[in-house]
């Protein structure tokens, strides 16, 4: 089953690099696989040499083992210190559920390449803490799919400075302050990163991720949190093909990166906030073929972040749709610009704005109007215009 799991994850990373033109994207690192032929452990269930407890079978287990558990509820916490395979087996009363009863995480991976598969993990408790996850990474290469985290806890999924290469895959995430959470820390963050096909909602924060490179954020459904993905500091992420709606603040946020990153492809509506911040980047941002509808605050938002580029979006309904606000020769090129509060803005930075599609046939030019900072005089802007002079005569097809 690690073998098995491990070809997912490279996969996973691969498919990441063929969303967005190669030139764009910086390699991912090739995940080397490790074999094992371990041997098959049981908990729960009727077999009269299975285990009634899930860290009993760990703690009996060998690097490299497999252990099935069958459907129950465990009140427990399971700690993997060796190289481990878990996996639930579902009945038709659902997942096993493994409950912590708030006494901190509920499984605690500080062995590299473990899988953990199908449980229902609960109550790590809601104290600010670390230890209070259902799934606390604490290490490499390690995939954690197929989970149900709910109730009574801080995090449902914490990753460690030391939780390179992990994949977090198709997990159901519900009731916690963070969803997805790897905070910052000096050391550095998590590298080399899949967070696929997750569903995380009711929660205070949905996915925020810190002092990160390399991140694959790809077809998740966020939604119904206070914020909804937040990516800060680091680069060379991307964040494609996500639904992210009513969230209470913002849908995504990029945030202080160092190097180029992607938002490609998401579906961002009715938020409260703003639909897509992209905000002091100091590198290349590409924000392309997004549907940005019905947000409270910008479409997008663009903020001392220079040479960014939001090309071929559909903007539609929002507060602003387009904000600029000090981000010098940033681009905004044939997307679909209408039916919003306000059209577009910028200030103190004039923009490049060509081919975008605003409300009907314009034959000649659009007007957009904003504010330029006086050279001489910095902190005093002036009314000032940028001009789309080539204004598309009718919409775009996105296709997302």
């Amino acid at each position: 089953m690690i073998r098995e799991g491990l070809a997912v994850a490279v996969i996973l990373l691969f498919f990441g690099m063929s969303v967005v033109p190669s030139t764009a994207v910086k390699e991912f690192k090739e995940v080397s696989t490790v074999s094992f032929d371990g041997n098959t452990l049981y908990v729960g269930g009727s077999g009269p040499n299975n285990y009634t407890k899930i860290q009993d079978a760990v703690v009996n287990a060998s690097a490299g083992d497999t252990i099935y558990v069958y459907y129950g509820i465990y009140y427990e916490r399971v700690f993997l210190s060796i190289t481990l395979t878990i996996i639930g087996i579902s009945s038709e009363f659902g997942k096993p559920v493994v409950d912590a009863n708030k006494t901190g995480a509920v499984f605690s991976i500080g062995a590299d390449s473990c899988v953990i598969d199908g449980f229902v993990a609960k109550n790590a408790g809601v104290w600010a803490s670390s230890a209070k996850a259902c799934f606390m990474v604490n290490s490499y290469y390690n995939i954690i799919k197929n989970n149900i985290c709910l109730g009574y806890t801080y995090t449902g999924i914490f990753l460690s400075p030391k939780s390179d290469y992990s994949t977090i895959h198709n997990n159901t995430i519900s009731d916690c302050i963070y969803g997805i959470y790897g905070p910052y820390n000096p050391t550095g963050g998590s590298y080399y990163t899949n967070i696929t096909n997750n569903h995380v909602f009711d929660c205070g924060k949905g996915i925020e991720l810190v002092a990160i490179r390399n991140v694959y954020v790809y077809n998740n459904e966020v939604h119904n949190n206070n914020e909804g993905i937040l990516l800060e500091n680091g680069g060379y992420n991307q964040v494609v093909e996500n639904t992210v709606y009513e969230n209470g603040a913002w849908g995504i946020c990029i945030f202080w990166m160092n190097y180029p990153c992607y938002v490609i492809k998401n579906y961002v509506y009715n938020n409260n906030g703003h639909g897509i911040l992209i905000s002091a980047m100091l590198a290349h941002t590409l924000v392309s073929e997004n549907y940005i509808i019905g947000n409270a605050g910008r479409g997008v938002c663009i903020a001392n972040s220079p040479d960014s580029e939001i090309y071929f979006n559909h903007i539609e309904n929002n507060g602003i749709g387009v904000d600029v606000a000090d981000s010098e020769d940033t681009t905004i090129q044939s997307n679909n610009i209408f039916n919003n509060d306000r059209e577009a803005k910028f200030s103190i930075s004039p923009c490049k704005w060509s081919n975008n599609y605003w409300v009907g046939p314009l034959l000649f030019r659009k007007i957009i109007f904003g504010k330029k900072a006086l050279n001489l005089f910095p902190n005093i802007n002036i009314p000032w215009i940028n001009i789309d002079r080539h204004p598309a005569q009718e919409p775009y097809d996105i296709g997302v």
